[in-house]
This record gives C-alpha cells, sequence and structure tokens, in this order.
C-alpha cells in the first residue's frame, strides 16, 4: 500500500531488510563463517595482506516458510588483497 498525500505517512509500515524479518535469526537458525586472513613480507617495508571469507546462514523452513528459505541468499563470500609501505 503506498499511502496518498492526504493521509499521514506514519500510519503505514514498510519494512527494510534492517528492521524487517531478516535483522535477526531465531533460536532455530544458524550461521556459520570460515575465515582465511594471512600477510606476507615481501621486504622490509612492504607487506601483502591477503584474506578471504565465507559465510552459510541456514533458516529454519518452519519459521520462515518455504518461499522465504528458497528466496534467501544463503552464501556469502569476501575476498580482499592489500599492500601495506611502511616509511
Amino acid at each position: 500500500i503506498i499511502p496518498s498525500f492526504e493521509s499521514d505517512f506514519h500510519d503505514y509500515y514498510i519494512p527494510s531488510r534492517i528492521d524487517g524479518p531478516f535483522a535477526y535469526l531465531t533460536t532455530s537458525d544458524d550461521a556459520w563463517e570460515l575465515n582465511a586472513d594471512t600477510r606476507y613480507k615481501i621486504y622490509e617495508n612492504l607487506e601483502l595482506a591477503v584474506e578471504a571469507a565465507y559465510v552459510r546462514l541456514n533458516l529454519d523452513e518452519g519459521t520462515w516458510g518455504k518461499k522465504i528459505v528458497n528466496e534467501v541468499d544463503k552464501d556469502s563470500y569476501r575476498v580482499s588483497i592489500g599492500l601495506k609501505y611502511s616509511f
């Protein structure tokens, strides 16, 4: 429902990802994370940082419903590479 200009906007509630149903996990849900972070000293003043992470979200179908469980992205990845030079 989209409010008209004549009505008060605060009478309507449109949830977002922040305050909506995915803002928390229930006791029936779980998530696990795997991280691999390392640093290599290439030279005395130059360092290479390599980071990788994977997160798996498991939602309870009985709590969220089959449609939500099947449509939510359950896998998240992060990979980063950085150089640090010290003077």
